[in-house]
């Protein structure tokens, strides 16, 4: 079922704060703060560095995980952050309010009282497709009462992130639609997200979709990056392609 036309471009104008923060954040750059390795540096020490040294030149973060020396290290920064919900963790908050409550407490509340500035609670990570893709809706539902109505935090969203895989048809974007897969999940869960006014985050990788080749990842891309191409709602360069694409996929 689609979406209405309405519903379609608030939803998507919204996850332009993902695709162009500029247009949020004045120009702001991000990071993904990944702890995947081994000889990692201590939070402290990776905060202090965006912040003291840095100077703040990348101001917004994303924290895949509710680490807690990493929210301490947040703590009394200006760093925006995005904190997620792990992947293994999403039945859990989904499975009833007190959960989702008890989650908020720990890790939103607590360390909003220490000063971290949180923007985006992310429930999980391209989890759709994905044996918990079905538990993602009912959670961020939960944290939305546990953060916006109980603990009335008026200016922190709750969404996901998906990757490219949840497209059965990528090229051109005029003809993009969902996996028949998920298409049932995509679309009741973007429609609640529009309905509580929250961005889709998208993980876009355009270095390997050139890479790699193929359909799904920006099949015959060199086509549309041409100035004069005439392609219509196909035209521009990778990152205005792909936001074409989530656009008229949904």
């Amino acid at each position: 079922m689609k979406m209405a036309p309405t519903s379609t471009i608030c939803v998507l104008v919204l996850a332009i704060a993902v695709f162009f923060p500029s247009i949020v954040f004045g120009g702001d750059a991000g990071v993904n703060y990944g702890r995947d390795g081994d000889n990692l540096p201590p939070a402290k020490q990776v905060i202090d560095f965006l912040t003291d040294e840095f100077k703040y030149k990348i101001s917004l973060i994303r924290v895949y995980d509710a680490n807690t020396d990493i929210l301490e290290a947040l703590s009394g920064t200006n760093l925006v952050v995005t904190i997620g919900v792990p992947n293994e963790a999403i039945p859990y908050v989904a499975s009833r309010q007190e959960a989702a409550d008890k989650w908020v407490q720990d890790h939103i509340t607590t360390y909003v009282a220490k000063g971290v500035r949180f923007r985006y609670v992310c429930v999980g990570n391209e989890a759709i497709p994905g044996i918990v893709a079905s538990f993602i809706e009912p959670a961020i539902r939960n944290l939305y009462t546990s953060i916006r109505i109980k603990a009335g935090i008026d200016y922190i969203f709750v969404t996901t992130a998906v990757g490219l895989n949840v497209l059965g048809e990528s090229y051109p974007p005029s003809r993009g639609q969902f996996g028949t897969n998920v298409a049932q999940i995509m679309n009741s869960l973007v429609q609640y997200l529009y309905s509580i006014e929250s961005p889709l985050l998208i993980n876009v990788y355009p270095y390997r979709a050139l890479k790699n080749g193929g359909l799904n990842s920006f099949d015959s891309l060199s086509s549309i990056t041409r100035p004069r191409a005439r392609l219509g709602a196909n035209r521009g360069n990778c990152l205005i392609f792909t936001f074409s694409l989530l656009f008229l996929t949904a």
